[in-house]
């Protein structure tokens, strides 16, 4: 693969509804291990890294061979951005690529074919993309989400507050695999997508 692109797993040790969902087990498993799993069957862990303030989480990582980007706590909170998470990404880090993939690992059931197509779109995307990301429909109106191929905010601005939490923003956008660029993460861009970009990280 020629693009420039690393992989950020944001992964913190806390969460408000599953105790340390990162590492809970699913199907006997701990749930990042999926996301793993798929790194590893993609021939991508080179280019991944794994976000966390955890020490637990940490040593993980290392014991799958994954490289861990180590997060300050005051970065690890319930309504940290993931833009935050990735703008330490890219702080910390020597190598200043040109996307940055970010897989969330509560999405364990993501498949090769869509991690691969992300990829491809992102490789043949015009300079004028600041992002790609996988949507999936819902009853919030996503015939307003997909303009001609290109997207746009599926709630005004004015009325991002009369949701009542980031769930039903959360469900409409479904980052399944979200790819910012990283100038689009300079700009600040998706901090004018809040609480759309306070995914829990």
């Amino acid at each position: 693969m020629s693009l420039d692109l690393i992989i950020v797993i944001p992964a913190r040790g806390g969460s408000q509804r599953v105790p340390r969902k990162n590492l809970a087990l699913l199907g006997g498993r701990p749930l990042i291990d999926y996301t793993f799993d798929l790194l590893q069957k993609s021939n991508l862990t080179q280019r991944a890294w794994v976000s966390t303030e955890d020490e637990e989480i940490a040593a993980h990582t290392h014991a799958a061979d994954l490289q861990v980007i180590d997060r300050p706590a005051e970065l690890a909170g319930y309504d940290t951005p993931t833009e935050a998470v990735l703008l330490h990404a890219l702080d910390t880090l020597e190598h200043q690529p040109d996307w940055i993939m970010t897989l969330q690992p509560t999405n364990p059931f993501r498949t090769q074919e869509t991690l691969l197509k992300v990829i491809a779109a992102a490789e043949s995307a015009p300079d004028t993309v600041d992002c790609i990301m996988t949507v999936t429909p819902t009853a919030t109106g996503d015939k307003d989400f997909i303009l001609g191929g290109h997207w746009r905010s599926v709630y005004p601005e004015e009325s991002i507050n009369r949701f009542a939490g980031r769930n039903t923003v959360k469900h409409a956008l479904a980052r399944c695999a979200f790819v910012p660029h990283r100038s689009a993460i300079r700009r600040g861009l998706f901090s004018k997508l809040s609480p759309a970009s306070r995914l829990e990280s």
